[in-house]
């Protein structure tokens, strides 16, 4: 599918969605606590601890948005403060 829609111009990259997500390492990459992560990017802060600690997994929809705040926090943030 990546190289028909290559083809049409569009690009586009396989991610796969089950991979793992290290939330602690993005989190303290940004240098913020768990507290302004939840709020800069609309999470719960008990989530955060959850997903750390192990307790929690997120799922492919909570993936995919930690990928986005892993690659592009900024935008990710101004965009989220954008909606709100």
């Amino acid at each position: 599918m990546t190289a028909d829609l290559g083809q049409a111009g569009i690009r586009a990259v396989h991610n796969d969605h089950k991979a793992e997500v290290d939330v602690a390492a993005i989190r303290k990459k940004l240098k913020l606590s768990r507290r302004q992560f939840a709020l800069w990017y609309g999470l719960e802060e008990e989530t955060i601890k959850g997903w750390e600690s192990g307790e929690r997994t997120p799922d492919t929809a909570a993936r995919s948005y930690l990928r986005a705040i892993a690659n592009r926090p900024d935008a990710v943030r101004d965009a989220y403060r954008e909606a709100g």
